[in-house]
């Protein structure tokens, strides 16, 4: 499905680096892997700095300004049209987790009995949109990286998805980053660009908290540690006031 993403948004001159082999056989890495363009730039905050936040906001804006029909074609032809390439095949997810993890059980009712009608116009959204998936040289974006988590939809869920990776991961990752300030930025740059649609932000962002609790208990390391952790509840409850306990 990436490769497919990959060379659709290469074909409509975004800047992605083309795939021109996906191996979906572990056998020879020990891993999936796509053979790939090397693009130039060095990732994002090296080149703008302070800055960081407001390219990010303005570069997010200009992807979900963007035409998503014909990645949305060329994904139904590649055969990864189905729900669960959705937004919504999040939601999926979490109900069929739901069966084996009982502390999933009042969110995942509260996310179903929530869940926003869909979108007239949705967007390409990336799904996983922060300053270190891209790439810059010379004061110019030169690539963004990382369509793995790539779905076409409410652009407003791509929007929380980066606010939650700020505000919950990135301000207990880099000790200097003061997540107010810079989702702030981010906003501001984003909101000069297009109407952010806030309506369904915090739905989203309890979503997407919930969907990396979860992703925590399958070991990914970034999730577990127990300060980022608290904050994907904190966050969760300042939304739907329901405070979930998640096993240790």
């Amino acid at each position: 499905m990436e490769s497919v993403i990959h060379n659709s948004l290469v074909d409509q001159g975004f800047l992605v680096p083309y795939v021109y082999h996906a191996c979906i056989d572990d056998k020879y890495l020990g891993n999936q892997f796509l053979i790939m363009d090397f693009l130039p730039g060095t990732l994002l905050p090296t080149v703008f700095d302070q800055d960081t936040p407001i390219v990010l906001g303005k570069t997010h804006a200009a992807l979900h300004n963007a035409d998503s029909s014909q990645l949305n074609e060329d994904m139904i032809t590649g055969g990864f049209g189905g729900r669960q390439y959705s937004i919504e095949g999040r939601l999926d997810l979490l109900l069929k987790a739901n069966e084996y993890l009982p502390w999933l059980e009042e969110i995942v009712y509260w996310l179903t009995e929530n869940r926003p009608s869909d979108y007239e116009h949705p967007s390409i959204c990336h799904g996983d949109f922060h300053p270190y998936n891209l790439l810059a040289k010379d004061g110019e974006v030169t690539a963004i990286l990382d369509w793995s988590s790539c779905r076409i939809g409410d652009p407003a869920s791509d929007i929380a998805s980066t606010l939650v990776i700020f505000n919950a991961a990135t301000k207990h990752i880099i000790p200097s980053f003061n997540s107010k300030i810079e989702t702030q930025k981010y906003m501001d740059a984003y909101r000069s660009e297009r109407d952010s649609n806030e309506q369904n932000l915090g739905y989203y962002q309890v979503l997407f908290c919930a969907l990396r609790l979860f992703i925590g208990t399958k070991k990914v390391s970034v999730w577990t540690q127990p300060a980022i952790r608290n904050e994907l509840i904190n966050i969760i409850y300042d939304f739907s006031k329901i405070h979930v306990e998640v096993p240790k």
